[in-house]
């Protein structure tokens, strides 16, 4: 098993460092995330919403779900790429 990332590193740095192209890590809803955001804070991020038993789906302003932007199974949709770890 893969050790976790520092709480402390950036998404900058995090990118940088495991060879990433910059804007690989996104939000849910497929906006980039910003560069001096720490891991820790998307870590209590997600715990929050899983907390709260929001839908962590993109949701339109109408309340209806949105179409996947890319051609392919629902399962593949935002998938991250295998060489990126310690997010979980």
């Amino acid at each position: 098993m893969a050790r976790q990332t520092r709480s402390d590193c950036t998404v900058g740095t995090f990118e940088k460092k495991n060879g990433l192209p910059e804007g690989t890590l996104r939000h849910k809803d497929g906006r980039k995330m910003r560069s001096d955001k720490t891991i820790g804070d998307i870590r209590r991020e997600g715990e929050k919403k899983a907390k709260s038993g929001k839908a962590l789906t993109a949701q339109s302003p109408s309340g209806s779900p949105r179409r996947p932007r890319y051609i392919g199974e629902a399962d593949e949709y935002r998938k991250p790429p295998a060489n990126c770890r310690g997010l979980d």
